[in-house]
């Protein structure tokens, strides 16, 4: 079982080794990216806009996993079955491998945009410590979406659009955060790295989050076998 896991982050961490050319040209075009949307926030007034807008990527990673492995235009979602571990933990630990990858990626970009934009150091360290947690935010909505893309297949549009939502949520004032998003699994990291939110309250809120994603997505994946939507029995 631990070298099946093992085997998903290492072929997520191979495929960036593999291709370097195609690494190096995400890395420069998410600086060209974040570059713009920082000199964005920064336009605006949104305070704490480097980190709240590089943890949302992290956010982002774990959303959107589970999403992408059962879309893979080269597999099929059955083939999470085809592992020797239950197939939700095929989803959370391909998760995982992509949120390494990003949390590499994203490192590398914040050094190369670090004396341009004079960015603070402590940002990058803070990256480091909140990724997890950035991580569990997004991993329980993200399981919920892998659930509805076995029932309704390319649910692409949908979790675009939660990406977008997630996105702006970076750019949202200190203030108004605090006030219409205390108990959202991306807000409230998002105000942990702002200082609007405390350990306690994410804790809980992405507790519950990543709970209701496993069972949402359990019983998702039991409906789509009884309904004959899936060869598996």
């Amino acid at each position: 079982m631990m070298l099946a896991l093992w085997s998903i982050v290492r072929f997520g961490v191979l495929v960036e080794i593999r291709y370097p050319v195609v690494f190096l040209s995400n890395v420069v075009s998410t600086a060209l990216f974040l570059t713009l949307l920082l000199l964005g926030g920064r336009a605006i007034g949104v305070g704490g806009i480097e980190g709240a807008l590089f943890i949302t990527f992290i956010i982002l990673a774990a959303l959107q996993a589970p999403q992408r492995a059962l879309e893979d235009s080269s597999a099929e979602p059955e083939e999470v079955y085809l592992y020797p571990i239950p197939p939700i933990a095929t989803l959370i630990f391909q998760a995982i491998g992509l949120a390494v990858r990003t949390v590499f990626s994203f490192t590398i970009v914040y050094l190369v945009m670090l004396f341009p934009l004079h960015l603070p150091t402590s940002t990058l360290i803070d990256l480091w410590i909140y990724a997890p947690v950035a991580f569990l935010a997004g991993l329980g909505p993200g399981l919920l979406l892998g659930g509805f893309s076995l029932l309704l297949k390319k649910t692409g549009a949908l979790v675009n659009l939660m990406a977008i939502i997630v996105l702006a949520g970076a750019f949202l004032p200190s203030s108004l955060m605090s006030s219409v998003g205390s108990y959202l699994p991306f807000s409230v990291v998002q105000g942990l790295m702002r200082g609007t939110t405390d350990i306690g309250t994410v804790a809980v809120v992405c507790g519950v989050s990543l709970s209701l994603g496993t069972l949402g997505y359990a019983f998702l994946e039991r409906l789509v076998i009884r309904m004959g939507f899936s060869g598996i029995k």
